[in-house]
């Protein structure tokens, strides 16, 4: 049976995507899936942007998710600009890449200085820090969020 290839790298992201016009939040960790979901799904219009990365070069942009190289992952988030005024991110690739209102770190019992050092940025810069994924505080806190902004 052959061995799966493991995704790249993250890169080194020196100018991140910044999207003026919508209020981001960059999710990343295990089980950032669900998370997001529920986050997306409690704050209405949001949209939902799955970044992974590839070895294949360029980007190619399928339902709401980017799968890119390394070295195409911020012309693929620009290419992608979804025109909401939430958007929620899921994965490590999106959080280093793009500049967030608010970054979650699942971080399942792992310290910062674990991750790949990309991520360790923002890690630090958690504005919620959970040991698991529960979508119960996602909702919440995009409850919390919508009532925020009302």
């Amino acid at each position: 049976m052959p061995t799966p290839l493991e995704r790249p790298a993250l890169p080194h992201v020196d100018a991140p995507v910044s999207w003026p016009h919508a209020f981001v939040i960059a999710v990343f960790g295990p089980g950032e899936a669900r998370f997001a979901r529920a986050l997306a799904d409690a704050r209405p219009g949001a949209a939902l942007l799955t970044v992974a990365l590839r070895h294949a070069p360029g980007f190619e942009l399928r339902d709401g998710a980017i799968f890119a190289h390394p070295s195409a992952l911020t012309a693929a988030l620009e290419a992608s600009d979804p025109h909401a005024g939430v958007v929620v991110g899921v994965g490590g690739p999106f959080a280093v890449a793009v500049r967030a209102d608010i970054v979650v770190w699942i971080a399942d019992g792992q310290p910062a200085w674990s991750l790949p050092p990309p991520l360790r940025t923002p890690a630090r810069r958690a504005a919620l820090v959970i040991e698991e994924a529960r979508e119960g505080v996602a909702a919440a806190l995009g409850a919390a969020l919508r009532a925020r902004a009302a």
